[in-house]
């Protein structure tokens, strides 16, 4: 064999055997990275029995056990003055955190003062919260923490909104430290957003008066949404008379604030019964046009129509609503408007001008009372002022031992 070709074949044989053995460590490195994965993966199923929601919450708070501190980098991003900026990093941190860290930020937040001031950023951290740990939240309600900003009522909304059954589930089943049941007000709003159907059926179920006036008023915009004819009809099915009555008054009051002229066409042509809270609602974003509309109705609707408005109307003209009452001295609601009219003038300083409305009351007893009220408060406020009033019209002595007596009612 010639010598080049003998040194070529002992290259190839020694590269060969370089091949192998380097072979031989991959395959046993791979072989042994395959046995640890599988060996995790079959520990994994053999104990986890949590949720997938657990397991993301699980990840989520292992990076933010790493090197974050979820306290630190919440401090900086608040000392952002530019609020676009501040939101985009505090809802990017939000998004790395789970339980534990959505409550240190959240405490932090309350702590600082500014929760009031940032609520929209707040909610958020809030929500994220509910949704990583609703029962932790409302444990730390429960605790009297975050008093005053975030309640049962809106842990149980947030809740509802993306699972339902287990918010309707917890409240049917737990109760307050103090007994009493956890208000379904909170659950029907947020399953309102998504099954408005689902939430009216939970709503007829409620008996308490005072939840089913906060829910009535959790379910009003979504079903004002609907227009004012299907919203009659939806206010048809409540049974009790005077909670209907009440219903139809809210769900108007809002389509008043949202489009007042059709509001307005809507209960003179199908619930005429209404016509003084579209009037009351209307004079609040635009008193000329609620008084021209006022104007506009007959007897006894637009007596009432300007009873509704004549506070909003004596709020922002004391001395054009005390002529424009002199239009409906012969109306049945008289005494009441000048009721009204004459306790917007005494808070705003103006007791004579409000007595003296008084007296053009024709009934005694309303007179008497109406007149018994202003002076006592007056009295309260400056003794000396309501003596000499009542010496120069001549008050009969019973008349000013009982508002000196009732004066002591007012601090």
């Amino acid at each position: 064999m010639k010598p080049k070709t003998t040194l070529l074949s002992a290259i190839w044989l020694i590269s060969f055997a370089l091949a192998c053995v380097i072979g031989a460590k991959v395959n046993s490195s791979k072989l042994e990275k395959t046995a640890t994965e599988n060996s995790t993966e079959v520990s994994s199923s053999l104990g986890s029995k949590s949720t997938h929601a657990q397991r993301k919450s699980s990840a989520r708070r292992n990076i933010s056990s790493g090197k974050q501190d979820p306290q630190a980098e919440f401090t900086s991003i608040i000392e952002i003055q530019d609020s676009a900026e501040r939101t985009t990093r505090l809802l990017a941190l939000i998004k790395t955190l789970g339980p534990e860290g959505l409550q240190q930020v959240a405490t932090a937040f309350y702590t600082s003062g500014l929760a009031y001031q940032r609520l929209t950023e707040y909610d958020m951290v809030i929500n994220a919260w509910v949704k990583a740990d609703p029962l932790g939240i409302l444990d730390q309600i429960a605790k009297h923490r975050h008093r005053g900003i975030i309640t049962p009522r809106k842990i149980l909304a947030s809740w509802a909104e993306y699972d339902p059954d287990a918010a309707l589930h917890w409240v049917k089943n737990n109760k307050h430290r103090n007994g009493k049941e956890y208000p379904l007000a909170g659950i029907i709003r947020g399953i309102a957003v998504s099954d408005l159907q689902r939430a009216t059926e939970i709503f007829h179920t409620i008996q308490n008066s005072t939840d089913r006036h906060y829910s009535l008023l959790a379910i009003i915009p979504y079903i004002a949404k609907q227009g004012p004819n299907q919203a009659n009809e939806w206010v048809k099915n409540i049974k009790d008379q005077e909670f209907r009555s009440k219903a139809a008054k809210e769900i108007i009051k809002l389509l008043t604030r949202q489009d007042p002229k059709t509001a307005a066409q809507w209960a003179l042509s199908e619930n005429r019964a209404l016509i003084p809270a579209v009037a009351g609602e209307w004079a609040k974003s635009d008193l000329t046009s609620a008084i021209a509309w006022t104007e506009s109705l007959q007897n006894y609707e637009k007596d009432t129509a300007a009873e509704s408005i004549i506070a909003e109307y004596s709020i922002q003209d004391l001395e054009q609503a005390s002529q424009w009452i002199n239009n409906f001295t012969e109306s049945s609601t008289y005494s009441s408007i000048v009721d009204q009219f004459a306790k917007t003038a005494f808070f705003s300083n103006r007791p004579e001008l409000a007595l003296s409305k008084i007296a053009t009351i024709k009934n005694t007893s309303k007179h008497n009372r109406s007149q018994k009220y202003i002076l006592s408060r007056w009295y309260s406020k400056n003794p000396t002022a309501a003596a000499v009033w009542m010496d120069n019209q001549n008050i009969s002595h019973k008349t000013r031992e009982k508002v000196i007596s009732h004066s002591k009612a007012y601090p």
